[in-house]
């Protein structure tokens, strides 16, 4: 049986051998160039910077997260919201921003590593692709996500938020397919 690569796959291949090889490289040396270069590694963090949980919610905002409740138990996280859509999106973006922050991270590097497109790329092909598809009520859970993780301390967007829930089409579908990025 024979198996044909695309050249994009071939392509993703290659990156993520070399992304792999670099790391094992950096171990043994200070002399390489910093991966992703620090221009595309602040665009990536910038939505997650920010110290957590070091502001005071206002009273309405204590209200919104006191309906809550996250467990942590056996290595799973159970969360708990409730109320309308904002409200339900603030909960879950408060209590989860930890998290979110590290996953944020982590997830982008290392599609750029394996890509080679810069988050701004994505951002716009989700907004372009997604944004007036967006049925209300989930709309109003993801503006409330984003407004819970500002909350918690960092800076995302509602562009990040519906960037994010697309990266999966965005990752596996749309950008194999297209390559327009």
């Amino acid at each position: 049986m024979k198996h044909h690569l695309g050249k994009k796959t071939l392509l993703a291949c290659i990156i993520s051998l070399a992304s792999v090889s670099y790391a094992n490289a950096t171990t043994h040396s200070q002399n390489l160039t910093q991966y992703p270069p620090k221009a595309l590694l602040a665009q990536i963090t910038a939505p997650v910077t920010g110290e957590l949980y070091k502001t005071k919610l206002t009273a309405e905002q204590q209200q919104i997260v006191d309906q809550a409740k996250l467990e942590k138990k056996n290595g799973w996280w159970h969360v708990g919201i409730k109320g309308n859509a904002f409200d339900r999106g603030f909960q879950y973006g408060y209590l989860i921003a930890p998290d979110f922050k590290l996953a944020w991270k982590d997830s982008w590097s290392m599609t750029y590593l394996t890509t080679g497109v810069p988050y701004s790329s994505w951002q716009k092909a989700a907004l372009e692709q997604t944004k007036d598809k967006i049925p209300t009520e989930l709309r109003q859970e993801m503006e409330g996500i984003a407004k819970g993780l500002n909350a918690a301390g960092l800076h995302v967007t509602l562009a990040d938020i519906i960037t994010w829930n697309d990266m999966i089409e965005l990752t596996g579908y749309w950008w194999p397919s297209s390559g327009d990025a």
